[in-house]
């Protein structure tokens, strides 16, 4: 092999290797909380290192960044970067079909202050209803529609249109919050990723035995690799059918998948290696690999500013006038400004008066949305 080759092929192993320690990291904040990740003194705990100095702390951008929050526009200076973990799942009512993808059912953005050496993440409520850029057949940008924000990653011909057009429905949703770029997992992979680290142990919290006769409630389960995907995919053939109660699940999984891919490094420090010949191309991203080298940095050192959520109220019906009743998740006002001000310092933006001439993006009429998108159940 000649050295460029060899290059070639570790900076590859190191973009997926740190792609599914970041996804593994997520989610097992989301179980655990942040407490969890902040109790980094503990030499027993596994954990990777205590606070300090890391990356370029104190750093600015060069110029202002501009949000817009509930119409009006703010700005900050702070060096922030950001990064959406996405989960998709097929499972829904609408199928994949030609020029078109599959839900995103988990959605979680993990952003970085270098300013201020903070690290955190947003989770998004897949059923938030949000201005969704509306992708044609050729991957044209038609315009926008209200709808859930897991069918944003519906639209586009390739697994890159449908991860962009996702990554800037978030950024919209966020205000033109600039997102640095993704990490995407089907739910489909999980039998690889069960596989390559030799099963993950669960308890069923609730009877599940529709899903799998060995789904008792209170059994505890090695779950095979058909049993990973039913477990994570499962909704509406298990108790209220809701996908909060799906996200627990996967929640757990990833938790045990994650300690168990920790003890197995413990173990044997090259286990990495047989993960990332198991898992090459299960993780698709779109991030060069001087940033991503950073990353295991960020979490290590950083301080943790926890796990957010938006708040705002999930309600069923057919507020949209789809036919269909779906779960709708709407925002509070103010949402969004809480949570980016936790995150940088938002003050009013002295541009506000330049950038009148921007132009909005244009709604889409709802005779021009695909009818099997706007149906999703």
């Amino acid at each position: 092999m000649t050295q460029e080759k060899h290059r070639m092929r570790r900076d590859q192993k190191i973009k997926l290797i740190v792609g599914i320690i970041i996804f593994l990291l997520a989610i097992a904040a989301l179980w655990f909380g942040f407490k969890w990740l902040d109790s980094r003194n503990d030499p027993e705990s596994g954990q990777f290192g205590d606070h300090g100095d890391w990356g370029n702390g104190n750093t600015q951008t060069a110029e202002p960044k501009i949000v817009t929050l509930d119409g009006d526009k703010y700005e900050y200076t702070d060096d922030l970067r950001s990064y959406l973990l996405i989960g998709t799942d097929a499972t829904g009512e609408v199928e994949p079909q030609e020029g078109r993808g599959d839900m995103a059912d988990f959605i979680m953005l993990f952003f970085v202050n270098r300013t201020k050496d903070t690290y955190g993440f947003i989770q998004f409520n897949r059923d938030t209803i949000t201005d969704v850029p509306i992708l044609d057949k050729d991957g044209k940008n038609i315009g926008t529609y209200p709808e859930q924000l897991c069918i944003s990653h519906w639209y586009g011909r390739t697994d890159e249109e449908r991860n962009t057009n996702t990554v800037n429905t978030v950024s919209q949703l966020l205000g033109g919050l600039e997102i640095d770029g993704y990490y995407a997992i089907d739910m489909e992979d999980v039998g690889a990723l069960n596989d390559a680290i030799g099963g993950v142990l669960v308890t069923i919290d609730e009877d599940m035995t529709k899903v799998d006769p060995d789904f008792k409630e209170g059994a505890e389960i090695l779950l095979t690799n058909d049993q990973a995907e039913k477990y994570l995919r499962a909704r509406k053939s298990v108790g209220e059918g809701t996908n909060e109660e799906r996200m627990d699940r996967q929640y757990k999984y990833m938790q045990a998948a994650y300690n168990r891919v920790i003890n197995q490094l413990r173990e044997e420090p090259n286990y990495i290696n047989t993960l990332y010949e198991e898992l090459q191309d299960q993780v698709k991203t779109d991030q060069t690999n001087d940033r991503l080298s950073e990353f295991a940095k960020y979490i290590s050192k950083g301080s943790s500013l926890g796990f957010m959520r938006l708040d705002g109220k999930t309600t069923e019906g057919d507020t949209l006038g789809t036919g269909q009743i779906l779960a709708e998740h709407y925002l509070n006002k103010g949402a969004v400004k809480t949570a980016l001000s936790s995150i940088v310092d938002l003050k009013p933006s002295q541009a506000a008066e330049a950038d009148q001439t921007d132009e909005a993006a244009e709604d889409v009429a709802p005779e021009d949305v695909p009818e099997e998108a706007v149906n999703q159940g």
